[in-house]
């Protein structure tokens, strides 16, 4: 046991000799996290990464949509956590992808409304208000693929900025017709709420994994990364060549990007 502990002592050594660096391992996430949901899911992560590096870890959570998508056009974290989408667009930026989230299963957007309203398919939503976390989310940009694909994109009115408290609070409040909300929210909706007051009025195939990408002239921490996020409670495992994308949140992307070029 002594030898097995003074070996694992000198491997540690000898990793952070080679990744010996003079600043910190800054980490950006978006909006769509809290600081519980970081310290749960993401906190031995942390605590392996600066182990195996000797880096401080320091990571921040972006208020919003428009400052995380800012932060990662201005490269301003060494590492960053994005929905699969992004990585299409932000590679031509000098990003390389680390690691990408394993689902177990396949993942939904729930689009609900409250029973009352008698909606039940996209097409009863003409003529309505509907209530979305961002179009720079995948919710929100799945959502507005599906109206696309089914020409109601004119017809439908999507209210943006709400977190999901606040857009189920509006539903049963009749303070809109209905929300876009992801799978892990819907997940923890009261049961008694989902039977007695709310209705799916969608259910959308949204299969895009997270990526966790690093700048360029920082990849040479990818593998330790990799075997850090081990301890996450997701699974994570190699990265794709190419995420699963989706057309509208791929063109407010590249727009955004155009935009912010033409800023500079």
């Amino acid at each position: 046991m002594r030898v097995l502990s003074l070996a694992c002592l000198l491997y540690l050594t000898i990793i952070q000799q080679v990744f010996a660096c003079d600043k910190p391992i800054t980490i950006s996430y978006g909006p769509y996290v809290s600081s519980m949901v970081v310290d749960t899911y993401f906190g031995q992560f942390h605590k392996n990464l600066q182990a195996s590096t000797g880096c401080d870890v320091e990571f921040r959570i972006q208020q919003d949509f428009e400052q995380f998508i800012e932060a990662l056009f201005r490269r301003e974290a060494a590492l960053s956590l994005v929905p699969g989408p992004y990585f299409n667009i932000i590679k031509s930026l000098g990003y390389v992808a680390v690691s990408s989230q394993i689902l177990a299963a396949p993942r939904f957007t729930y689009v609900v409304a409250k029973k009352e309203t008698l909606l039940f398919n996209l097409n009863d939503l003409k003529g309505r208000t509907v209530l979305a976390a961002s179009p720079y989310a995948s919710s929100g940009s799945f959502f507005l693929q599906a109206l696309i694909n089914e020409n109601l994109s004119d017809q439908v009115q999507i209210q943006y900025g709400y977190s999901y408290d606040r857009m189920i609070m509006d539903v049963l409040k009749n303070g809109t017709d209905a929300a876009v909300l992801i799978e892990e929210y819907w997940a923890l909706v009261d049961p008694r709420l989902k039977t007695h007051h709310l209705n799916v009025v969608a259910k959308l195939s949204s299969n895009a994994s997270s990526e966790f990408v690093i700048l360029k002239e920082r990849q040479h921490l990818a593998t330790v990364i990799l075997d850090a996020l081990q301890a996450s409670k997701l699974k994570w495992g190699p990265p794709l060549k190419e995420a699963v994308g989706s057309n509208a949140l791929d063109q407010l992307l590249r727009d955004k990007l155009f935009e912010f070029k033409n800023s500079q």
